[in-house]
């Protein structure tokens, strides 16, 4: 985001997100860690299609 839109999310108070995007917020105010982003959005899309 800085490099290509310079916008510098340390910057930022607050992050939004709804459904899928709650977890980009959550990874974005580094409250989850990419790789542990990443698997929770493995689980959910496994249990989204079985829903």
């Amino acid at each position: 985001m800085k490099k290509e839109l310079n916008v510098n999310l340390d910057n930022a108070k607050y992050f939004a997100g709804h459904s899928l995007g709650e977890y980009s917020a959550l990874c974005a105010a580094n409250y989850l860690s990419f790789s542990d982003t990443i698997k929770l959005l493995k689980v959910r899309g496994d249990a989204m299609q079985n829903a």
